[in-house]
């Protein structure tokens, strides 16, 4: 029993760790909100796509309140109507559980020489002006913001579908790993499905974020040649140097034979895809 508990414990502890890596990777673990001009895809994606996958853009929404406390119930209804918003909403109240890191962060920022003074007041104020929206707000309501991601990428919302596994990773701890592993699989599973919802729209970042997971094996079974294939058809739609030394990682994991079989499957993942 003892010898399970040590091994479900080191799990999350490599599962913690997975995320702090990745997101010194390239281009992953940086939460982004990219403006989309319509509301539906107009990648020529050759795959069948469904209503349950359509696409729906964050449209530059702005979380119009300065006292969270005082207007979450009004937030709330507007998240679970608009999934859109809910993903707008749910970025919101995370910088509210981050708070005390970004007030962290400030002072470490301040503690370097090259860094100027302006940057940091600019800092310090950007933190404060959350810090007051936030006042008064519970635990137990900002904690909403997972829910409000799992619905946003449920219904389509290709960021929310690119930072899923990004964001929910803070809400998975050493003692999910002993009394809720369930958690842990579930979270592991949805990561994955909405990365791969995210490609059948046509992302080409999702191909990213997919051969990261498969090289990494935290989230899926590592598999270097499904990794390979990943990043070169990510390659293909956005070729730079970083994701050529990332290929070049794997490659070196590959026989030549691999090699020529993952680029041709990524070659065809890309066109249907991306192209």
């Amino acid at each position: 029993m003892k010898k399970i508990m040590i091994t479900l414990l080191l799990g999350a502890a490599i599962l913690a760790a997975w995320i702090w890596i990745r997101s010194s990777r390239a281009e992953v673990g940086t939460i982004v909100q990219t403006p989309l001009a319509a509301t539906t895809s107009s990648a020529p994606n050759k795959r069948n796509q469904t209503d349950s996958n359509a696409v729906i853009g964050t449209k530059n929404i702005e979380i119009k309140s300065q006292d969270f406390s005082k207007d979450y119930e009004y937030l709330k209804a507007n998240a679970e109507r608009d999934a859109a918003y809910a993903y707008a909403f749910a970025l919101e109240l995370l910088e509210c559980e981050k708070l005390e890191s970004s007030y962290e962060a400030v002072a470490d920022v301040n503690a370097l020489s090259k860094i100027s003074k302006d940057t940091t007041r600019a800092m310090l104020e950007s933190v404060e002006k959350n810090d007051k929206k936030c006042n008064g707000l519970s635990a137990e309501k900002i904690a909403l913001y997972s829910d409000l991601v799992d619905f946003a990428a449920r219904s389509g919302v290709i960021e929310a579908q690119l930072n899923y596994s990004t964001i929910l990773a803070g809400t998975i701890n050493a003692k999910d790993a002993i009394e809720s592993p369930e958690k842990i699989i579930e979270y592991k599973k949805k990561s994955v499905d909405y990365l791969n919802r995210a490609a059948v729209a046509g992302d080409s970042r999702a191909l990213l974020h997919l051969g990261l997971a498969y090289d990494d094996g935290i989230l899926v079974k590592k598999d270097p040649e499904t990794a390979y294939k990943y990043l070169y058809a990510y390659s293909l739609s956005s070729p730079n140097a970083r994701v050529h030394s990332l290929l070049s990682q794997v490659e070196s994991q590959l026989t030549i034979s691999q090699i020529g079989s993952s680029q041709k499957e990524g070659s065809l993942l890309y066109s249907s895809c991306c192209r």
